[in-house]
């Protein structure tokens, strides 16, 4: 007899378990979708900014070398349009890398009134 009341009295636990949670959904559950898919969409959203910033810091980063190897091969007027050029459109840090190693690779090749110039621009 007893084994029939605890059954009993599981069984309406269960249904009111069941009744709360269907109330519970029913109140907010499209509340509960709607921040998941906020969720999905912000990280979708900031995932794409993180691969534009990176794609367009590593272009940099590579015009940046190029003009440094130029330097280092004695192409110094290259080497020179070449970071000015990045100076304008570079990515993140890299504008103010380029306008510092401009200003290096004038004051090397004895022009250190511009370089002078730049460094304190």
């Amino acid at each position: 007899m007893a084994n029939n009341n605890d059954s009993f009295i599981r069984e309406v636990e269960e249904e009111l378990r069941s009744d709360r949670l269907k109330a519970f959904w029913d109140s907010y559950g499209t509340i509960v979708i709607g921040i998941a898919v906020a969720i999905v969409v912000a990280t979708g959203a900031y995932r794409a900014w993180d691969w534009y910033s990176n794609s367009q810091a590593n272009a940099s980063g590579d015009r940046f070398m190029e003009a440094l190897t130029l330097a280092g091969t004695g192409k110094t007027d290259e080497a020179i349009t070449s970071l000015s050029t990045l100076e304008g459109d570079g990515y993140g840090r890299y504008p103010v890398l380029a306008a510092m190693r401009a200003a290096t690779i004038r004051a090397n090749a004895g022009d250190v009134p511009a370089a002078v110039a730049a460094f304190d621009a």
